[in-house]
């Protein structure tokens, strides 16, 4: 019998039949009927042959479109073409919804003014962070370069088929007031850099590998045995409470050499950053927003008017409890005082006020958890115009870890959680969002406390029960944009 001399099926044909699809609107490609056409495709490879997914398409695009011009104009893609394929092949439409990509960096590890018995202290991470949670492990990926990082979350989110001209950026790492004014400035001018090169592929590819180099030259680490390593004996003596989080980090990157040679030159001026925010207002890829994050206490006109000259828009703040006492179990420096001082400032200068409040913390009750929330969202002075509401979580090496094992925190069931949840969330007025219910904490970092990763999504459902029953309505702002109310 004669072999069948017909090549196998490539992606490239399977990108082929897509645009083909495409070109015949009237046919129309929804998400079903893609599944379809790949499910058909897949059914003409041999047997063992690896099946192709949707999530290789975009990528396998854009190397062609960039690497083999040629080839690619020989699929005859317009842009309108292109732009009902992005659409078709899009991953997680939900994160450019609003039509602004959303990009999260981390600063490097650094001590914190601040010992909450609560917050991990994972010292490859900055204080409060995990270095299992996704951004961290992409900061570290990336040397937690500001421009790395942004360059990498950018391909991403192209290659997944989002646009990227409108951006917001979000800096995490504990309290950005804790970091020196050089490297604050030097961190925002390589994240608004990024965006700038961005325009030119070429040149983007170019930066990012000369950054790549520098720290590779000085020994820096970024990969998982190599940062466990470094780590390790330090943290020992952190989780066993020998030395503390802070002492940790500056004797681990301080005495470092590679760690202090790479410090060196991330000092950054005023001029220079005003430069790329000028360059930026012509760039195609546009700093829509800008977050930072800090304490309460450390919001005063200084740190503002800085906040102001590095084009911040949002003010992420960890008032965690509005209770003196509950602060003050927890080891957190702030007062009630100073929160409505710190809300009053960043009302009169314009940013946007980002809370994070903290169910479940020693001393607290599920009653007195949902009328320190319904006293949040009732007061003007201190109601914010977008909140993250966490339990806490009992993580190893924190200071509640004491407390748990003494009897003295527990954490709540998850009937009582959910009912706290529930109670908030048809509390919340219809000018707050609530961004986040849970941190991308991985479950095998709890030791005890929620791990439901859909947890909103079960405290929507039981809100849901709770109003058909009683009538009522969830004003909420995140809930009435994905139901399009």
């Amino acid at each position: 019998m004669k072999k069948d001399a017909t090549p196998p099926p490539h992606l490239e044909d399977l990108i082929l039949a897509v645009l083909a699809r495409l070109r015949h609107p009237g046919q129309g490609l929804d998400e079903r009927a893609l599944n379809k056409l790949i499910r058909a495709f897949n059914r003409r490879l041999a047997p063992g042959d690896k099946q192709f997914a949707k999530r290789q398409l975009l990528p396998f695009y854009f190397r062609v479109k960039e690497g083999q011009p040629e080839r690619w104009q020989a699929w005859q893609v317009d842009a309108d073409l292109e732009g009902r394929l992005l659409r078709s092949l899009q991953m997680k439409p939900g994160r450019t919804a609003t039509g602004v990509a959303t990009i999260s960096v981390l600063t490097k590890p650094w001590s914190c003014s601040g010992d909450c018995l609560f917050c991990p202290n994972d010292l490859r991470m900055p204080k409060s962070y995990l270095h299992k949670e996704p951004a961290c492990q992409r900061a570290e990926r990336n040397y937690f370069d500001p421009y790395l990082q942004v360059v990498s979350r950018l391909r991403a989110l192209t290659q997944m088929g989002h646009r990227c001209e409108q951006v917001e950026l979000i800096v995490l790492g504990g309290s950005w007031t804790d970091y020196p004014g050089a490297y604050q400035r030097w961190f925002v001018t390589g994240l608004m850099r990024a965006l700038n090169d961005a325009d030119d592929p070429a040149h983007l590819d170019q930066q990012a590998s000369l950054r790549r180099r520098r720290y590779q030259d000085a020994g820096i680490a970024n990969q998982e045995d190599a940062l466990a390593d470094f780590t390790a004996p330090a943290q020992a003596l952190v989780d066993a409470g020998e030395i503390n989080f802070n002492h940790a980090v500056r004797e681990l990157y301080g005495q470092d050499p590679g760690w202090r040679k790479v410090a060196l030159a991330q000092e950054g001026s005023w001029a220079e950053l005003e430069a790329e925010q000028a360059r930026n207002r012509q760039a195609k890829h546009h700093l829509q927003a800008l977050a930072l994050e800090t304490r309460p206490d450390a919001i005063d006109l200084q740190n503002l008017a800085d906040f102001e000259r590095f084009g911040c828009t949002r003010v992420q703040i960890g008032l965690q409890s509005l209770d003196p006492g509950l602060l003050q179990l927890s080891g957190r420096p702030a007062t009630l005082a100073q929160m409505r001082q710190a809300v009053g400032l960043l009302r009169r200068r314009g940013f946007r006020v980002h809370a994070h409040l903290m169910l479940n913390l020693p001393g607290a009750t599920p009653e007195s958890d949902k009328a320190e929330y319904r006293r949040l969202m009732e007061e003007p002075g201190l109601r914010p115009d977008e909140l993250k509401l966490y339990p806490c979580v009992l993580v190893a090496g924190t200071g509640l870890e004491r407390l748990y094992r003494d009897g003295r925190w527990r954490p709540y069931s998850d009937a009582e959680l959910l009912d706290v949840l529930v109670s908030d969330l048809l509390a919340t007025p219809s000018t707050v969002r609530i961004s986040r219910m849970v941190r991308d904490i991985s479950a095998s970092d709890i030791m005890a406390g929620n791990k439901r990763a859909n947890l909103r999504q079960l405290v929507e459902q039981e809100a849901e029960r709770r109003i058909a029953a009683d009538g009522g309505r969830i004003l909420e702002q995140r809930y009435r944009e994905r139901h399009n109310l």
